[in-house]
């Protein structure tokens, strides 16, 4: 029970962080079209890091750190 308790924790918390990045990514992309193209190459850049993020290539901190350089 503990366990599934904890695997729900951990899959509401990645469901979270997806749609946090998501809505960044597409605010991005909105602004994107009024202004310089490298907005829209920031957004592919953050759902990247996003998609490494969810496959465990690297860290949250890492992930916030790279998110952060963007931004």
């Amino acid at each position: 029970m503990k366990d599934t308790i904890t695997h729900a924790q951990e899959e509401y918390k990645k469901a979270q962080i997806n749609k946090q990045a998501t809505e960044l990514a597409q605010a991005i992309a909105k602004s994107a079209v009024a202004t310089a193209p490298s907005q829209q190459m920031i957004a592919d850049e953050l759902q990247k890091l996003f998609n490494l993020f969810q496959q465990g290539a690297i860290t949250q901190e890492e992930y916030v750190a790279q998110k952060n350089k963007l931004l």
